[in-house]
């Protein structure tokens, strides 16, 4: 089993209900959430999205990203949440995921969130 390491990042109410929400709608297997960051619908810049990773999808890129010393799955509140791209890891400590125009948005976390 991968190991699993605490990120003190957090998700928006909303934000949360949406994830809960697509791994929810997953009945073929057992979904972990995973972040990922890249281009989408040809926007100029780098965005968050979300997905889910199935056991087989988990058993084959953690040996991988261990390798590199990191953890491919982390403890987010709940949640245990697939972050392949290593590199983006310090720039989600500390933050919020909150909800745009239905992606998700990284912010600053306001005090007592």
């Amino acid at each position: 089993m991968p190991r699993v390491e605490p990120l003190d990042l957090t998700f928006s109410p909303r934000a949360k209900t949406r994830v809960c929400e697509f791994l929810a709608s997953i009945t073929d297997y057992p979904p972990t959430l995973t972040l990922k960051k890249g281009w989408t619908n040809n926007d100029p810049e780098l965005r968050w999205t979300y997905g889910a990773y199935g056991p087989d999808n988990i058993a084959h890129v953690a040996p991988d990203v261990e390798r590199c010393g990191y953890a491919l799955l982390y403890a987010v509140e709940d949640l245990t949440v697939a972050i392949p791209q290593f590199q983006y890891l310090a720039e989600l400590e500390g933050k919020m995921f909150d909800l745009g125009r239905n992606e998700l948005v990284l912010v600053d976390r306001v005090g007592g969130i």
